[in-house]
């Protein structure tokens, strides 16, 4: 049986999803990216993750929709997501944790370390 963790990453920006592939990487994770919320639900919905990291500002789709979507389809409602960006409180309640930008790579890895083993 393959115990490999899965971990989507969404964000339209290039430099963080690449900082977050490699470190996520250098785990031993396998890493999906998408660039908006609207293809982060789509690959969310066809790769099945273990655990979702999400940029709140995005087009097409911002990280809270694109929660929100996927906690209220059944098959995607128990990923946990981590959120990062100006998340409003009331938007905070749908995510499973939440950062404003994390400045240290070491915080985010230990969650998604915390969250996953």
């Amino acid at each position: 049986m393959n115990n490999i963790k899965k971990i989507l990453i969404v964000d339209d920006k290039e430099a963080p999803r690449f900082a977050l592939k490699k470190g996520l990487q250098s785990l031993g994770y396998v890493v999906y990216e998408a660039k908006n919320g609207l293809e982060g639900t789509a690959r969310a919905t066809l790769e099945m993750p273990d655990l979702i990291i999400a940029d709140r500002n995005m087009p097409k789709r911002t990280g809270y929709q694109m929660a929100k979507n996927l906690k209220a389809h059944l098959p995607t409602s128990k990923i946990p997501i981590i959120g990062y960006g100006d998340f409003e409180n009331q938007e905070k309640e749908i995510l499973d944790y939440s950062y404003i930008k994390p400045n240290q790579m070491i915080d985010m890895l230990d969650k998604v370390n915390e969250i996953l083993n």
